[in-house]
């Protein structure tokens, strides 16, 4: 077996591990949710409801989704003052390596994603 030093490294998954390890634990789920789903954007309630959350937790993670947006994690298309789109950022490399990593091997969280939003929708 080889030792850690012979494996060739690759730095830029090397940072993102840290990144994202770094993050506080909703800003990390929220990030591999919407990687998972990239391109597609949600809502603020498909968000929620993704997350596991009610939808008076909603408030709770605003300011969240407002640092993530700040470092240029995540877009966040403003509709109405009420209702938003959001979705992770394709041009931030760290992002793009998330999303990246999705498509690779995230094939069943990803089905999984959109079947919850399908389902949610039927039911509305």
């Amino acid at each position: 077996m080889k030792s850690v030093s012979e494996h060739k490294v690759d730095e830029k998954y090397y940072r993102l591990l840290m990144v994202v390890s770094s993050l506080e634990p909703l800003k990390t789920k929220i990030l591999q949710v919407l990687a998972h789903l990239s391109p597609q954007r949600v809502s603020a309630s498909e968000l929620t409801m993704l997350l596991g959350y009610s939808k008076k937790a909603r408030t709770i993670y605003r300011g969240v989704l407002d640092e993530l947006e700040k470092d240029e994690f995540i877009i966040i298309d403003r509709l109405t003052p009420k209702h938003f789109s959001i979705q992770i950022s394709p041009h931030h490399p760290l992002m793009a390596m998330m999303i990246e990593l999705a498509i690779k091997v995230g094939e069943d969280y990803s089905s999984r994603l959109h079947q919850l939003i399908m389902e949610r929708k039927y039911h509305e």
